[in-house]
């Protein structure tokens, strides 16, 4: 449940504050690609 409140956390203030997110898109990217490489390593060493 926490995960999607956060999901939508996120689309609604990237909605909102969409003017000053958009110049920075492929940090805002390239920053979501590192943050999963751990958990997706975990999952699927298991």
């Amino acid at each position: 449940m926490l995960k999607w409140c956060c999901l939508l956390y996120g689309m609604a203030a990237g909605a909102y504050f969409h003017e000053y997110v958009m110049p920075y898109i492929w940090i805002v990217l390239a920053a979501a690609i590192i943050l999963m490489i751990k958990p997706a390593i975990a999952y699927w060493k298991d």
